[in-house]
């Protein structure tokens, strides 16, 4: 094998360690769950590193493995994508989920109005970046992974903005539940009154129409 393709080598197993790993403990946390997608990446780059030794005299072989260490290469790289790829979809489901959760409240009102609009920049500029890496993985994987890093970084900062006001974002969702509650006790409370009134009237119009008919009876006798 080559001193060049050792230091490739070393540099892809530099970049699993510093990079890929942390990416993985991060998506292990958000899910809860372990990304199988990647570890299939990382069986297949550790076989192709694997085939660039021999058993007997480890890396003094006389052999360029080039191809082997293009294929750990093309590993490498879609373990990354995958990362990025994986923790766009968490702060994209972030994001809609927060929507949701706050669809009765006027996003305007939080922060004094600071809040919406700088949301509403970072989530156009976090979909863009996600079409132009969509759009860049078709040519270009590598720059792809780049641009999917981007638009997650892009996402953190949605999510970082939303945690640094979700004082405010409680307090106006629990303004809402209050107003609801209050206007379900009115209505009832309206209901009750109705009820009660219609039956006081009820029982004044059948006393009233008894005692006119008994005064007639009265009269004609």
């Amino acid at each position: 094998m080559t001193e060049q393709n050792l230091l490739r080598i070393k540099d892809f197993f530099n970049t699993y360690r510093d990079t890929i790993l942390p990416l993985v403990a991060l998506i292990e946390v958000e899910t809860q769950k372990f990304p199988v997608p990647i570890l299939n990446e990382a069986r297949a780059f550790l076989a192709h590193v694997a085939n660039c030794f021999d058993r007997d005299d480890g890396i003094c072989n006389g052999v360029d493995h080039l191809d082997e260490v293009n294929k750990a290469h093309g590993h490498i790289v879609r373990m990354q994508l995958d990362c990025f790829k994986a923790l766009n979809i968490i702060g994209f489901d972030y994001v809609k989920n927060f929507l949701y959760e706050a669809r009765h409240i006027d996003l305007a009102l939080i922060d004094d109005g600071m809040f919406y609009p700088e949301f509403k920049k970072i989530r156009h500029k976090a979909s863009k970046q996600l079409h132009e890496a969509k759009l860049k993985e078709i040519m270009d994987r590598e720059a792809a992974c780049l641009l999917y890093e981007i638009a997650f970084n892009s996402y953190f900062q949605i999510i970082e903005l939303i945690e640094k006001n979700s004082l405010s974002v409680h307090r106006l969702r629990s303004r809402f539940r209050w107003s609801v509650a209050i206007k379900i006790f009115l209505f009832f409370l309206a209901a009750f009154i109705s009820g009660i009134i219609s039956t006081f009237f009820s029982v004044t119009i059948r006393e009233f129409c008894h005692s006119l008919g008994y005064f007639i009876i009265n009269i004609f006798n």
